[in-house]
This record gives structure tokens, C-alpha cells and sequence, in this order.
């Protein structure tokens, strides 16, 4: 087992990006579907995930799952209600979670309703419905609105959410999570030439292994469709290119580091989430 005395950015997590985007078809699946109303993050989580990624469409009260204008038959209680399941099943567990207010109104996203939600109405529903509702398992401070929490130990969090971060729409912290992340962050997530994406990836993972008690995320997802390649392509490759989880599997198998950060994947199969958490103490 991991110490308690870990910090969480000591630690090497393996993650999914976009977490339950399993609806839409190749321009917006970026992960195998494993079931609706959350049964995807559930199988997601048993297979070693800890570090999730839940984009939120606001829907007259309440939190809604969604990639762009594709509602993805889920929702934040959904979410919340397996998460919490896992954590009392496994209470020596963590989960890592980034939020991300998905809805920009824009031609292919969504439009929050009403669609003159604010930032301070994303965060008076999270904590009035949300943080309230499971209280019990959310790491607090990281849920605290009088301002991010210090970086934990592990030891203080087992059993609970991590709140990482919350983002705006068109980015932005909206104050709530850990203080350090994302830290260190790679996600260039229109670059879809395979060879360009795991040179950015490539140099946050050695940056991460130099920076061991430091914060770094690296996304390993890209996608450029309708008119390039999409998340399943940049993941197992395209036109005789090798995609990015080969390339990752790869890498990690040489040995050639000892620390990853928070890796973000699309469709990751078990060997390089087993890779990436045995990279841990």
C-alpha cells in the first residue's frame, strides 16, 4: 500500500479524459461503454482508474452529463451515487476529480438552461445540491468555498472525492479544489498529428519523473473531427501511424521513468493504468 505520508502529487495516477463521453458516435466517444447512468465510470474505477474527468451541462437546477451538444445518459448523481459506492467498497481508495462547465452556447456545444447561468450559479448548485447531498464523501476542504485546499496526503483523503479543480466554460478556476492543480498541464487537444502529440506528451511525462513532489497532468487525448482524426484514431492509430496508448505502453514499459503525474487517457485498456500505477511507492 501507498503511505498516508504521499502527497497526492507524488503519487501516479492513471485517469480517463472526458470520463463518460460514451454517446455520439467516433466525433464524441472517447471511452469504452461499459452502461449509462454512471455503470461506465463504476467499470472504469474497478479497473484502476482514479482520476476522472465530469463535464456538466446546468439543466434548471441540477448538473447533466454531457461532450459538446451530446447529452451522454448520465448525470452528476449518477456520478456521485457509484462513486461513493466504490469508495465504500474500497475506503482505502482515492478519486481525483476535475470539473469542467461544458456548455459555451456556441454550434456544437451545449446551452446551459437557462442560458444565463453564471459561474456563481454553477457554484451555488454544486454546493447546495451536490456537496450537500454526499457530503460525507468529499474530501471538504477541497469543497470549501473559502478557498483552495493545501495539497493532502494521501492518508487524509482515502475513502474520499478530491475536488482537483473547477472550470468555467472557456476555462478559468472557479475557485474551488486543491491548490497546485493542474500544475504542469499537456493537453493539446487539436493536435492530431501522432508523432507531434506524443513529442508534447513525451516532455510532460519526462518533466513529471524530474519533478516527483511536483503537480503534472498530461492528456494523452486529441481529436480533430469531423474533418481529421478522431479520439479512437489518436488512441490506436491511424494511417499506419501508432497511437498514443501504444506509444505510452511502450514508453512506460522501457523504464524509462519512475514517476507520471495524473495521466489523462482515452479508451485506456488495463496495461497502462497497471503500468502507471506501478510507477507508485
Amino acid at each position: 500500500m501507498v503511505p498516508d505520508s504521499t502527497t497526492l502529487a507524488a503519487l501516479s495516477v492513471p485517469g480517463t479524459h472526458d470520463t463518460l463521453s460514451i454517446h455520439g458516435g467516433s466525433w464524441y466517444q472517447t471511452q469504452e461503454d461499459h452502461g449509462d447512468s454512471g455503470a461506465t465510470l463504476t467499470a472504469q474505477l474497478n479497473a484502476g482508474i482514479r482520476a476522472i474527468d465530469i463535464r456538466l451541462h446546468y439543466l434548471d437546477g441540477s448538473f447533466t452529463i454531457h461532450h459538446g451538444s451530446v447529452y451522454q445518459n448520465a448525470n452528476f448523481d449518477d456520478v456521485l451515487t457509484e462513486a461513493s459506492a466504490f469508495l465504500d467498497a474500497h475506503p482505502g481508495q482515492t478519486i481525483l476529480m476535475h470539473l469542467h462547465a461544458e456548455c459555451t452556447g456556441e454550434i456544437g456545444s451545449c446551452t446551459d438552461v437557462p442560458s444565463t447561468v453564471t459561474n456563481a450559479d454553477r457554484i451555488s448548485l454544486f454546493e447546495s445540491r451536490y456537496v450537500a447531498g454526499y457530503a460525507s464523501h468529499f474530501y471538504s476542504p477541497s469543497v470549501s468555498t473559502s478557498g483552495k485546499a493545501a495539497m493532502p496526503t494521501l492518508g487524509k483523503v482515502r475513502g474520499k472525492i478530491v475536488l482537483t479543480d473547477f472550470e468555467g466554460p472557456y476555462g478559468g478556476d472557479l475557485g474551488l479544489g486543491v491548490s497546485g492543480f493542474p500544475g504542469t498541464i499537456e493537453n493539446d487537444y487539436s493536435q492530431c498529428d501522432l508523432a507531434t502529440k506524443w513529442s508534447e506528451i513525451q516532455a510532460n511525462l519526462v518533466a513529471a519523473a524530474a519533478h516527483p513532489t511536483g503537480m503534472y497532468v498530461t492528456y494523452t487525448s486529441a481529436n480533430c473531427a469531423p474533418f481529421g482524426a478522431d479520439p479512437s484514431m489518436m488512441a490506436s492509430g491511424y494511417l499506419f501511424g501508432t497511437g498514443e496508448n501504444l506509444r505510452l505502453l511502450t514508453y512506460l514499459n522501457s523504464g524509462a521513468i519512475a514517476h507520471a503525474g495524473v495521466v489523462m487517457m482515452d479508451f485506456p485498456g488495463w496495461a497502462p493504468i497497471t503500468d502507471i500505477i506501478a510507477l507508485n511507492p
